[in-house]
């Protein structure tokens, strides 16, 4: 897929998260001055060097949103687009593989071309990661499993949490939003 890079560079997605990468890199050229180092990171502040771990992380993203075009057929825009709409903390720590993995084929990661086909695996429900029980949420347990680990002696496992999925979940994109998530495994998609 051909990647018009003027259209790219104009989209509101691409801009924000721009204009985020910059301002980072402006307050640690400004920390640098200020104090001789960054405050962020210390000594190993390299100014205005494309190499930064700032502009990295943009490189990054924007390669991960090429891929996630190609393998999907969304444009790229709208990809870049969805993300950033969605992005609701700082953009490094948004912008991981465990929040973007790539689309590889074997992998537990499926593509749904609209919402409305994934409603169609909810009504088995979801496999929580931690008790094995089945959730009718596809991100917090409410199987009510009784374990050894929750306070309340009842699973409330949630796939947003530190240990996410615990490599048993499933990652669902949606062509028609542009975006994906981390979910438990459908039970419909058990293998």
């Amino acid at each position: 897929m051909k990647i018009d890079w003027h259209e790219l560079s104009n989209a509101p997605g691409y801009k924000k998260l721009k204009a985020a990468v910059m301002w980072d890199i402006a307050k640690d050229v400004q920390s640098e001055k200020r104090h001789g180092f960054s405050i962020r990171r210390g000594f190993k502040l390299i100014v205005n060097s494309s190499e930064n771990e700032y502009s990295s992380k943009f490189k990054w993203i924007i390669d991960r949103a090429k891929h996630y075009s190609h393998v999907t057929g969304v444009p790229i825009v709208e990809i870049l687009n969805a993300w950033e709409n969605h992005r609701n903390c700082w953009y490094m720590n948004y912008y991981q593989d465990s929040q973007q993995p790539k689309l590889k084929k074997g992998s537990n990661i499926f593509i749904f071309d609209t919402v409305e086909e994934i409603n169609k695996l909810v009504d088995k429900g979801f496999r929580c990661p931690a008790c094995g029980g089945i959730s009718k949420h596809p991100n917090m347990c409410d199987a009510g499993t009784k374990v050894d680990f929750s306070k309340s002696g009842i699973c409330d496992w949630k796939s947003f949490g530190l240990f996410g999925t615990l490599g048993k979940g499933a990652f669902i994109f949606v062509k028609e939003e542009a975006r994906g998530m981390n979910v438990f495994m459908p039970v419909a998609l058990e293998k």
